[in-house]
């Protein structure tokens, strides 16, 4: 049986399949690998991260997980679905669109009851970002992915953007590139990853974000780092 390329992510990990590949198409057909493609759009790092614990018994050794990394100020809440016993995760990058009312935007009275019960939350993230991205990087994932390292399973990271800053109680702690905990096998694009999509022409919309044909383009440059830490 051959291995598996798990590709996790938002929507930075994803194109318009009906058209053309994913850049990890290439890169698992690079190493011989099956692709598992797990990306969600909309997703924060919560998210992503649950993702992968979704599908955790079934890596094995010798696979290779690809995670693009979302924004910084995405984060996920749990809530109870109105008039409804069920309970849902609920992405901050989402919740005042489409879903949370079935489909329809709301408005007038609705929409400002629905944001004055949302303000909380969001008040509390935006003013804690350093406190939440410190959690779950330099503590949960670094110990995570270094556990799967031991078992044969490498990870590759690649974050949207790390030259951001966070913040502690509304006062600015640092840039996130200084404050995160480096993964060992973090592809790097200067001076980020969005802003180097930007500067080339890349990320015009014509596929997800992406412009049309450049998924090869994306998954040579990876491929070129992955190939130094082999």
């Amino acid at each position: 049986m051959k291995n598996q390329l798990w590709h996790f992510g938002d929507s930075f990990a994803a194109c318009d399949v009906e058209r053309e590949d994913i850049f990890s198409k290439y890169i698992s057909d690079y190493f011989n690998f099956d692709l598992n493609h797990c990306a969600k759009g909309g997703s924060s790092n919560f998210g992503i991260f649950n993702e992968i614990l979704k599908n955790i018994s079934d890596f094995k050794s010798g696979d290779i997980l690809l995670i693009n990394w979302s924004y910084l100020d995405r984060s996920q809440f749990f809530e109870k679905e109105r008039n409804s016993s069920k309970q849902e995760w609920i992405d901050t990058s989402r919740f005042i669109g489409e879903n949370a009312f079935g489909g329809k935007i709301p408005k007038g009275d609705m929409w400002y009851d629905y944001m004055q019960e949302k303000m909380s939350f969001l008040n509390h993230w935006l003013d804690n970002t350093f406190n939440e991205n410190v959690l779950l990087f330099n503590y949960i994932l670094f110990n995570f992915f270094n556990s799967l390292t031991s078992k044969g399973i490498i990870s590759y990271h690649l974050f949207i953007n790390k030259n951001v800053e966070l913040y502690q109680e509304g006062k600015v702690s640092g840039l996130a590139s200084n404050i995160i905990i480096p993964f060992e096998n973090e592809i790097n694009f200067e001076p980020s990853y969005f802003d180097w999509l930007v500067s080339n022409g890349y990320k015009t919309e014509e596929s997800v974000h992406y412009k049309f044909g450049i998924q090869k383009i994306l998954a040579d440059k990876i491929l070129e780092q992955i190939k130094l830490v082999e």
